[in-house]
């Protein structure tokens, strides 16, 4: 079997993460990483926080 580079590799996973299948978990998945809901940020108290960004 050939081997994979580091680089292909990188892109494959960049290319499957950008799909358009994956779009619609974003909202959801940046929701549960940074611990904000969508109610609290359109009530201004879930700003976002640097250490949610970091």
């Amino acid at each position: 079997m050939a081997e994979v580079s580091l680089l292909l590799a990188f892109g494959a996973g960049l290319l499957s993460f950008l799909s358009p299948c994956a779009l619609p978990l974003y909202p959801a998945f940046l929701s549960y990483i940074t611990g904000v809901s969508v109610n609290e940020l359109k009530t201004g108290k879930g700003a976002m926080k640097k250490s949610a960004l970091i």
